[in-house]
């Protein structure tokens, strides 16, 4: 496996690095460096791409290892603008990206304090905040038109480097893509003879609640978790594999998932819009808590369909925004036209990669989807019966007459 891990100057992949076991890692800005005799920054830029073109053939070279390289994806331009470093070549070459996500506090302070990064010393948080989120919003990019994951880790070495040898051992749980491709040969069988599938996010959207919140407040968690594991709208498998962690911890498990189950409040203008879809099959897709949603299924009889996990107990399926955007994917690639509704940055790939894509509010806007739509062109709409409304977003009259 190559895995190729990015970050920002000063943001410790090499730290990270060094605390793995039985891998090859190759410092690929020492090695450009040494291929130019220390002349690599000064050189013209035809001259560093014919370089950088020699690395990338150096590690397909490597075969039958665990190989981790270290690089870049931009720098920022004086203009407030970045210029991606990040080639095709990169893209092709690697199975799995990786982001080490450093607070832009620290990340800040440790750039201001390196006489080899001095040029940096200017930069403010938000500088950093942006850099950050630009390098993630390409990266994200550049795996999905090339059906491959990426993995944003946190601060939390001891955590992150667990998962990273779950990926090392090809623990099922952590392959997006072959469980994406898995659970959308499961909808095909069981969709016969319907054309159209719905796939619909669950809490804060099938519900006008949060269902994984209230199990959370029931079982003594403070909500407060869900903000610290996904700050800055993170939400890869990692992320959600650290909370399933934590829920399959809570004893009493089951029973405080009925409990959160009984107390749902569904969004029935949704519900009833969207079964008058003629020949649709509907996959509610929750990255919180399966055993919740699958009671609530079953009790209403729709959707037709539950896709989660979230308990290491009962299953080994965690639902990240990369996996969400791959069922979407596929299953057009597939032959099926999808219709997708979502609430938050977590559904944004998968609205994205659907034919008919459909944003709801039902507690309040999410402020950072909000930004993302006003500042990308799309062609996503939102129902007359949303509660709240997203500025610069189509309102339609229902969904099952905007897709005719």
């Amino acid at each position: 496996m190559k895995v190729a891990i990015y970050g920002l100057p000063r943001s410790g992949k090499d730290f990270f690095i060094t605390h793995l076991d039985k891998v090859i890692h190759i410092q690929g800005s020492k090695w450009l460096d040494e291929r130019s005799n220390g002349k690599f920054k000064s050189l013209p830029e035809h001259d560093k791409e014919t370089i950088r073109k020699d690395f990338i053939r150096f590690v397909n070279q490597q075969i039958g290892k665990h190989l981790v390289v270290d690089g870049h994806y931009s720098f920022p331009d004086m203009n407030g603008t970045f210029r991606v470093v990040f080639t095709e070549d990169d893209a092709d070459c690697y199975d799995l990206f990786v982001y080490l996500d450093t607070p832009s506090n620290k990340n800040l302070e440790r750039l201001q304090n390196s006489d080899k990064n001095e040029k940096y010393r200017g930069l403010r948080t938000q500088d950093i905040d942006a850099w950050k989120n630009f390098e993630i919003e390409g990266l994200r990019k550049e795996c999905v038109m090339r059906d491959k994951d990426l993995v944003i880790f946190d601060s939390d070495i001891p955590a992150a480097l667990e998962y990273f040898n779950l990926i090392l051992k090809k623990e099922p749980i952590t392959d997006t893509i072959a469980n994406a491709k898995k659970i959308v040969q499961d909808i095909i069988n069981n969709s016969s003879g319907k054309n159209i599938i719905c796939l619909l996010d669950c809490d804060r959207t099938l519900a006008l609640n949060d269902v994984t919140y209230d199990f959370l407040t029931y079982a003594g968690i403070s909500p407060t978790i869900m903000k610290e594991t996904f700050g800055d709208n993170r939400y890869s498998s990692y992320q959600f594999w650290k909370m399933a962690v934590r829920y399959s911890m809570v004893n009493n498990y089951d029973y405080y998932c009925s409990k959160a189950a009984k107390g749902v409040s569904l969004n029935w203008p949704l519900i009833n819009d969207v079964k008058l879809i003629h020949r649709c099959y509907f996959v509610g897709i929750t990255s919180g808590l399966y055993k919740s949603w699958e009671i609530i299924r079953q009790s209403n009889g729709f959707p037709d369909v539950i896709i989660g996990g979230s308990n290491f107990n009962t299953d080994r399926l965690v639902v990240s925004d990369m996996l969400k955007g791959y069922i979407a994917k596929f299953l057009r690639e597939r032959g099926k036209r999808v219709v997708a509704v979502g609430d938050s940055m977590n559904d944004y790939i998968m609205l994205e990669m659907a034919d008919n894509s459909y944003v709801v509010a039902t507690q309040k806007i999410s402020s950072s989807l909000q930004t993302y739509l006003l500042a990308n062109r799309h062609s996503i709409k939102q129902p007359v019966y949303n509660k709240f409304f997203f500025h610069g977003v189509d309102v339609v009259g229902s969904i099952h007459e905007d897709i005719i």
